[in-house]
């Protein structure tokens, strides 16, 4: 009691109260809610700012668990990493498909260049079969 108006240590009763009034204060919506602890001691003081203290420290801890355990976060990125290998896969396969079609449509006008040079062979090949007079060899 070293300084003037340190109070007395706070019974568990005490305590109790403090820490009720504090949770009050701190989930009322209202900016201009007052907390009310009755007669304002040095002891009150410094428990109230430790239930205080505790109440940050404690939503901390929720929060970084609630956002993301380690375990979570491993999980979360294999996960990822095995999306991106999958999208890999896939766009090879794509690749590998448009090339077969490419090809496709370019072989497609290939015979068709070829046919219609056989067509022009045989058509010549006719013209000079009927210029002979008979039957062709």
């Amino acid at each position: 009691k070293g300084e003037a108006g340190e109070g007395e240590t706070l019974s568990p009763e005490q305590i109790a109260d403090l820490h009720r009034s504090i949770s009050a204060y701190v989930n009322s919506k209202d900016p201009y809610y007052t907390l009310q602890i009755g007669k304002l001691t040095l002891t009150k003081l410094r428990d109230a700012f430790a239930i205080l203290k505790n109440m940050v420290l404690d939503a901390r801890k929720e929060a970084a668990e609630g956002s993301g355990s380690a375990d979570a976060k491993d999980g979360a990125e294999a996960e990822v990493q095995a999306l991106q290998e999958k999208l890999k896969q896939r766009d090879q396969e794509i690749a590998i498909l448009v090339n077969m079609v490419k090809q496709a449509k370019a072989g497609g006008r290939v015979s068709s260049a070829r046919s219609t040079a056989s067509d022009a062979d045989a058509k010549h090949a006719r013209a000079v079969g009927s210029e002979g007079g008979g039957a062709v060899a």
